[in-house]
C-alpha cells in the first residue's frame, strides 16, 4: 500500500507547502485498486519531485490534486448509500422540521438544542454524518436498506422529553385546528390534549424513564455525557405495523408484529435478522410521528389498527418501591377519542393492539 497522506484532509492546501512530501508516510485506511493506488503513487512522486526541484508552489498544487482525489476515494462507498437513501435531502428536511416547531434554537451562530445537563449541543451537519460512514458501518447500513430502512430521523434526544411531547402536542392542535389532521385511510381527526405523560422524570429522579443500552439501563444525563445528545437514525416508513397475518419478509428480514409481549421483542432483537436494530424511545417516536404529520397530515400509530406502540427502548425499573417489575412505555393514537395517550406494559403482558418499531443508528 503506497504512501497516502491521510493526515491532510484536515489541512487546508495553502498550508501543505509548508510540510516536506517526502518525510511524509502514512498508510492509508482505505482499499484500493491497484490503478487507484497507480494514481495516487503517481502523484505524491510528481509533488516530491516538485519540491526537489525547488518548486514548493508546484509541489502545493500536487497535494491539492491528491486532497481532491483522496476525498473522492474516501467517500466513494458512503457517496453510493448517500445517493441510494437520498440521505441529503432527507437531512434537509429533517432540519427543516425541527426548525419548523422550535425544537432548534440559535446560539452563537450555531442551531441546535438546550440539552437536559444545561449545555448547548449544535445539531450535527450534513458532514459530520458522511465522515461517520465508515466501510463497516456501510456494510451494516446496506443490509438494513435492503430491508427497508430507508427513512432519516433526526433526534433530539437530550432535549427535556416533557419540552419535546409539549411541542409534539401543540403541533397535533394546530393540525386539528387547520382541519389538516388525518388518519392513515384519510378520515380527518380532531385533537384533544395527550393523557398520560412521560413527565420530567426523564433525568435522574428515582423511578424516572431510562434507556435500555445492551444489558444495561441508563439514564438520559448519562447518555447525553457519552455523546447521544443527537440521535441520527434510520426507521422504516410504515404507516401500519404489522400484524401476523401481514408480517412480509424483506431482505431476509421477517416484519416484527403486533401482539407480542414486551420481553419477547427483547429476545427477537437478539436474532441476526434484527442485528443492529434497537426499539423506539419516546424521544424517537414523537420525531417519526412528527416528521409524518409534517409531510403527509399523517397520525401514525392508532391502536384500533393494531399499531400502537410498545418503546421497548426504554423502561420503568423495577425498585421494589413504586413497582416490583419492569415497565416498558407505550404509545399510540386513540382515534375513537382522538387522542395520544401514553401508559405502560407489563414485561410479559401482550395486547393485540400494540407492536415495536426499530432503528438503526447511522
Amino acid at each position: 500500500m503506497p504512501e497516502q497522506l491521510s493526515k491532510f484532509n484536515d489541512i487546508g492546501v495553502e498550508e501543505l507547502g509548508n510540510i516536506e512530501p517526502s518525510n511524509v508516510g502514512i498508510p492509508s485506511p482505505l482499499e484500493l485498486t491497484e490503478q487507484e493506488n497507480a494514481e495516487l503513487t503517481k502523484l505524491l512522486n510528481s509533488a516530491r519531485d516538485a519540491e526537489k526541484a525547488g518548486d514548493i508552489h508546484g509541489a502545493m498544487s500536487i497535494y491539492g490534486q491528491y486532497r481532491a482525489e483522496y476525498q473522492k476515494l474516501r467517500f466513494k462507498e458512503s457517496d453510493e448509500i448517500i445517493e441510494t437513501l437520498n440521505l441529503q435531502e432527507q437531512y434537509q428536511k429533517q432540519v427543516e422540521i425541527l426548525q419548523s416547531l422550535g425544537l432548534l434554537q440559535e446560539n452563537n451562530g450555531s442551531y441546535g438544542m438546550d440539552a437536559v445537563d444545561d449545555n448547548f449541543y449544535p445539531i450535527p451537519s450534513f458532514e459530520m454524518i458522511r465522515e461517520k460512514l465508515s466501510s463497516e458501518k456501510i456494510k451494516t447500513l446496506e443490509k438494513k436498506v435492503n430491508q427497508g430502512f430507508l427513512k432519516l430521523l433526526i433526534v433530539p434526544f437530550g432535549m427535556s422529553l416533557g419540552m419535546l411531547q409539549s411541542k409534539y402536542n401543540n403541533f397535533l392542535r394546530d393540525k386539528s385546528n387547520d382541519h389538516t389532521l388525518f388518519s392513515v385511510s384519510g378520515k380527518r381527526y380532531g385533537h384533544r390534549m395527550m393523557e398520560g405523560s412521560y413527565g420530567e422524570k426523564d433525568v435522574n429522579e428515582e423511578g424516572g424513564l431510562k434507556y435500555r443500552q445492551g444489558q444495561t439501563n441508563k439514564t438520559k444525563k448519562q447518555l447525553v455525557a457519552s455523546g447521544n445528545a443527537w440521535q441520527v437514525l434510520l426507521v422504516e416508513d410504515l404507516d401500519v405495523l404489522a400484524t401476523e397475518a401481514t408480517a412480509g419478509t424483506i431482505g431476509g428480514r421477517v416484519q416484527i408484529h403486533s401482539g407480542e409481549p414486551p420481553n419477547q421483542y427483547l429476545r427477537d432483537l437478539q436474532e441476526d435478522q434484527y442485528s443492529n436494530e434497537k426499539g423506539f424511545t419516546p424521544e424517537i417516536w414523537f420525531m417519526n410521528c412528527i416528521t409524518k404529520l409534517y409531510e403527509d397530515n399523517i397520525q401514525l400509530d392508532a391502536i384500533e389498527d393494531s399499531s400502537g406502540c410498545n418503546l421497548i427502548g426504554a423502561v420503568y425499573e423495577a425498585d421494589n418501591k413504586l413497582r416490583n417489575e419492569d415497565l416498558t412505555p407505550t404509545a399510540g393514537w386513540l382515534s375513537s377519542q382522538e387522542l395520544i395517550v401514553s401508559h405502560h406494559q407489563r414485561p410479559d403482558q401482550a395486547d393485540e393492539r400494540f407492536g415495536v418499531r426499530t432503528a438503526v443508528e447511522i
